[in-house]
């Protein structure tokens, strides 16, 4: 799988734009590893559902349309809002149809998770 340039560049602006915080202030309070989030600033690995649904729930400002499309990627964080709607009631409710999109497949993952755990033998 490659690395979605796109994404992981929008959470390095993320990072950058919070002046008083480095990679590892930043992971901390998302609840990501330092080591994770330093291979995600790197744009080795690609965040995984459950760090853009931290990343959303933490800084709420950030808008998850902005986060995961790639065709905006050359607008900040800051004018995305502005350009892609001028009706502020539009924009929150397409940041909470993603939010949704997004705990919907988290929800996803963990019911898949459940099923893997209950095929693993029990050890006496």
């Amino acid at each position: 799988m490659s690395v979605d340039k796109d994404v992981t560049g929008k959470i390095k602006q993320l990072v950058d734009r919070h002046k008083n915080k480095n990679v590892a202030q930043f992971a901390t309070s998302i609840g990501v590893t330092r080591s994770s989030m330093s291979k995600i600033y790197r744009g080795e690995v690609n965040p995984s559902l459950s760090t853009i649904q931290a990343i959303l729930s933490v800084y709420p400002d950030t808008d998850a349309n902005w986060l995961l499309r790639s065709e905006d990627q050359k607008k900040s964080p800051e004018t995305y809002n502005k350009s892609t709607s001028s009706n502020e009631k539009d924009t929150h409710y397409e940041k909470k149809s993603m939010t949704d999109i997004l705990r919907g497949q988290l929800e996803v993952k963990d019911e898949q998770m459940r099923e893997l755990i209950k095929r693993i033998p029990l050890q006496k």
